[in-house]
């Protein structure tokens, strides 16, 4: 989990000690990050075999603090393209991408994400969410400051300041509402497949992944749509098996779960 408050005047960062104070009677472990005008951070779980430098990256001489929670799944290709030998983790994996792309950057990533990218000189915050929205983002600014979290209703809950809660989106579970509201009325979820930004100038949401632009090919063969497809499912399992956690899942014993669970005993 990575949260936090940003402020364009340096000390008056909006308090988080509620988030903190509710994670850690959870168990999980805090890591702070704080900078003239920012103050979060993220929230570990003791348990799982996570660690720090996957998260948070630090890079002072590009004025560029990375929160990061997820995966990059295409990271081969990345390092080919930003150079360099050595593998790196995924938060110094797209601060050298960013320093590169600036914040188009999020185009050429493919995995499951939510960013924030800080520039405290600059007076810039940046918010990226996955092109189809697996990990959670939202947000709230309020009077020159921005406060985020992976944790939806964690956040609602620590600006609500005693609010009533979205009736409309406590009725979610039973007929079709919008998804974008939230339990507080005033935090919004950033959209998938766009990226927020934040500073003197204001605050501007980009669309950077649109789905409806893909067109179909129609040239492709029945046999390269199988070979094609058999590539994708098997590239999806390996990425998705990480040997550190150890885990176990019922299947159905179907069709789809019965070669997903083949793939999985080769990894």
């Amino acid at each position: 989990m990575i949260f936090g408050s940003f402020s364009l005047s340096a000390g008056l960062v909006p308090a988080i000690e509620e988030i903190i104070a509710s994670a850690r009677q959870k168990g999980l472990s805090f890591h702070p990050v704080y900078t003239p005008g920012f103050s979060g951070g993220c929230l570990i779980n003791p348990r799982l075999p996570h660690t720090i430098n996957e998260v948070i990256y630090t890079d002072p001489d590009n004025d560029i603090i990375v929160l990061f929670s997820g995966s990059v799944y295409n990271r081969s290709e990345v390092q080919d393209f930003i150079g360099g030998s050595t593998p790196v983790p995924d938060p110094e994996l797209i601060t050298r991408l960013f320093v590169r792309c600036g914040p188009g950057f999020v185009k050429s990533l493919n995995g499951d994400f939510a960013i924030c990218i800080i520039r405290p000189g600059a007076g810039k915050l940046f918010l990226f969410r996955d092109h189809i929205g697996i990990i959670p983002l939202a947000w709230r600014a309020d009077s020159g400051s921005l406060s985020f979290s992976t944790d939806i209703t964690g956040l609602c809950r620590a600006v609500s300041g005693g609010r009533d809660i979205n009736t409309t989106w406590l009725t979610g579970h039973f007929r079709y509402i919008d998804y974008r509201l939230s339990p507080d009325g005033t935090v919004k979820k950033l959209l998938p497949g766009h990226y927020l930004e934040f500073s003197e100038s204001g605050l501007k949401t980009v669309r950077y992944w649109d789905p409806g632009i893909i067109k179909p090919d129609k040239s492709l063969t029945y046999g390269q749509v199988i070979r094609d497809l058999g590539v994708i499912v098997r590239d999806a399992v390996m990425i998705r098996c990480d040997n550190r956690f150890t885990a176990a899942a019922h299947v159905s014993g179907g069709l789809d779960s019965g070669i997903v669970a083949v793939l999985t005993m080769k990894v």
